[in-house]
């Protein structure tokens, strides 16, 4: 199928980042549909009437344009970590049916449709057969929606995502060589390759790095410590991603726990949830819902401002005030030395006419004013050190 859209690089780099981030099933199939129509209108009133497997193949299209196989395998060992994160739940609310090979009418792709059947073979030999159909249609919906993986390495366009884009880059660039290497050292039309062919990409699999393979998932509630977080943990000597924590903002104390509810019911990997202290009734709902695997983590002091020492909130203060044309000590204030601080900040930048105070901008300058761990709080480096326990835990199981 030929490239049916023009589409701007950077949303080939977000189609990329999108695949890599945690997001069950049938919210990605709605994700892909969604797309496909929002860029081909045309096709909207017949939309009801095509599978799934179809807006796949023009989601892929859109990104990719001709086919390349080392992409489509890449995108395939990808896929695999979906058994390995998903509860059979998740791919049980499918309402999806698998292509067979007569069905398809492109041989560039068609030859990895046995590969799939294959990898399923070894992944869940003892999936019932109504759950190995949808299994199998959700690798081939995958297989099929490949977003450009090698676009994805060309410099970001996007300021906000180019530390993100850049931890990505060379392990996508890694497995893009490793795929490479499987397709030209091996027949992938001749049936009896497959078998060879599926233990080396299960072998892939295991080997991913961390950043493209999730141990956990971290739910805190907004970007101030989505900012915040990944900037301390290198502080305190690694990286968040290294540890294959997918940290997810979830848009406040209540998403939290919407998302938390979902994912125990549909992921297997732990889930660990971070509160302020004063949302007390969704600590309690998380505390009643927690499997042995999940945690939930209370801020002591109530917000992440809160846990910053006097002297180190004021040194970031001032950095952030200085980017409004202000210094700290050129007007009178007031700041307590520890406990709630919510209050006193907004009254400091109203009094200044600077508005509301900026919590996700204070993110922003704590984390670069970051000089040593010393100035990184004692709760986050708690927790940030519980989480690099936890990430060891999950390795070696």
């Amino acid at each position: 199928m030929e490239n049916l859209i023009s589409l701007s690089s950077t949303e080939r780099i977000s189609a990329c980042l999108k695949s890599l981030t945690i997001e069950e099933p049938l919210s990605r199939l709605a994700q892909v549909r969604k797309q496909v129509l929002r860029k081909m209108p045309q096709i909207k009133e017949k939309a009801s009437s095509y599978s799934p497997l179809y807006f796949a193949r023009l989601y892929g299209a859109m990104h990719c344009g001709k086919a390349d196989r080392a992409m489509v395998l890449a995108n395939i060992v990808l896929a695999l970590l979906d058994l390995r994160i998903y509860k059979d739940s998740a791919f049980n609310l499918l309402v999806i049916e698998p292509l067979s090979l007569k069905d398809y009418d492109e041989p560039e792709l068609a030859s990895f449709f046995s590969l799939t059947e294959r990898l399923l073979d070894l992944l869940k030999p003892q999936a019932a057969p109504s759950l190995r159909r949808k299994m199998l249609a959700w690798l081939q919906f995958r297989l099929l929606a490949c977003p450009n993986w090698r676009e994805f390495c060309l410099p970001p366009s996007e300021p906000m995502q180019e530390s993100l884009i850049e931890s990505l880059i060379q392990p996508i660039n890694d497995l893009l060589g490793a795929c490479e290497n499987e397709l030209s050292a091996r027949d992938l039309t001749a049936s009896a390759s497959l078998p060879g062919f599926a233990d080396s990409l299960l072998q892939l699999t295991k080997n991913l790095s961390p950043r493209l393979a999730p141990r956990l998932i971290l739910l805190v509630e907004g970007n101030s410590e989505f900012i915040f977080l990944p900037g301390a943990a290198e502080k305190l000597g690694f990286r968040l991603d290294d540890l294959g924590v997918s940290l997810i903002s979830s848009g406040g104390a209540r998403q939290v726990v919407k998302r938390f509810l979902l994912l125990r019911e549909l992921v297997s990997l732990p889930v660990v949830a971070l509160l302020d202290e004063d949302a007390v009734e969704e600590i309690g709902i998380i505390e009643e819902s927690l499997r042995d695997i999940d945690h939930l983590k209370v801020v002591e002091g109530g917000e992440l401002e809160d846990c910053f020492s006097y002297e180190f909130l004021l040194y970031a203060l001032n950095e952030q005030l200085q980017l409004h044309g202000q210094v700290l000590s050129q007007m009178p204030f007031f700041m307590p030395r520890e406990g709630a601080r919510k209050a006193y900040l907004a009254k400091l930048f109203r009094e200044r006419g600077l508005g509301d105070f900026d919590k996700l901008e204070f993110a922003q300058v704590a984390r670069r004013s970051l000089r040593s761990s010393a100035d990184v709080p004692v709760f986050v480096q708690d927790f940030l050190l519980f989480l690099k326990g936890l990430s060891e835990i999950e390795r070696t199981e």
